[in-house]
């Protein structure tokens, strides 16, 4: 990400932080809160509050790497579908993303896919999705205690890399905690004050090195000490098969009534078949 673009992404948070608060707060409400928690397991609740509003969880390793998640309908059904073949944080993250779509926008604009924190500069829904995704997975207020604690045990090992590589440390660290991505960290680390805008060295840093393989290399001498975990994987896991019985399941529905033949039934299964067969990584 350009550092002009993340000045851009900060702008538009400071200036609908009321009405994004405000987001936050219908979402909590939704949970039976009154006030923020720090959500141990996205993926769960949102599944519990997707089928609340009549959306089922789909999780599919997709070939193409830049979705993160996108909206379907399907035989009247709504599904958002989640790319596992993208990292479990970007899978967390695009979670809240579309709780934001389809719990608070409501949104039913259905096969359109997302691609997070790239190309939302000029998209004032999908900045305002972003930043919910971000309120929600990492609290204001919790945020800040655990930056603060972090910055508290940084070790002259790692002090001793690079100037900033305690504050990529925090980065890695924080990830791990709240189970989300690199720049969604790192644009919550500016927005509640934990580093500082005006630092134009640390940005630079920062946004340079938001690759896996530059963090590995900068921690190579203190690999015990790098926070990678399975956060930065992917799970591959996949419910096509869930969503090929609930097709068969209505399909049979609609024989049964008459509207459809049996071939009509063995082409649309095909056919479905054949394009998961085209979209899904093979292992």
């Amino acid at each position: 990400m350009e550092k002009e673009k993340l000045l851009n992404i900060l702008k538009f948070n400071e200036e609908n932080a009321r009405d994004i608060q405000l987001d936050c707060n219908l979402f909590y409400e939704m949970l039976g809160r009154d006030s923020a928690v720090v959500l141990s397991d996205i993926q769960t609740i949102s599944r519990i509050l997707f089928e609340k509003s009549g959306y089922k969880l789909l999780r599919m390793p997709l070939k193409n790497k830049e979705i993160g998640a996108f909206l379907l309908k399907l035989n009247d059904a709504k599904y958002v579908v989640i790319n596992t073949s993208k990292s479990c944080a970007n899978n967390n993250f695009a979670l809240g993303h579309e709780l934001y779509h389809t719990l608070i926008q409501q949104d039913d604009e259905y096969n359109s896919a997302e691609v997070y924190m790239e190309n939302y500069d000029d998209n004032p829904n999908e900045m305002r999705a972003n930043a919910f995704a971000g309120s929600i997975i990492m609290p204001k207020n919790d945020f800040i205690l655990t930056s603060s604690l972090l910055t508290k045990i940084s070790s002259e090992e790692v002090l001793n890399i690079h100037k900033y590589a305690g504050d990529l440390l925090n980065v890695l660290t924080l990830m791990n905690n709240y189970k989300t991505t690199y720049m969604s960290v790192v644009v919550r680390c500016y927005e509640c004050d934990v580093f500082d805008k005006n630092d134009d060295e640390k940005m630079t840093f920062l946004l340079k090195n938001n690759d896996e393989k530059a963090i590995k290399k900068i921690f190579s001498e203190v690999s015990s000490r790098m926070p990678l975990g399975v956060q930065m994987e992917p799970s591959y896991l996949d419910d096509f098969k869930l969503l090929y019985e609930e097709a068969k399941h209505e399909g049979q529905k609609s024989l049964e009534l008459g509207w459809i033949t049996k071939e009509d039934l063995k082409y649309r299964l095909d056919g479905l078949q054949s394009a998961y067969q085209q979209v899904v990584e093979v292992r």
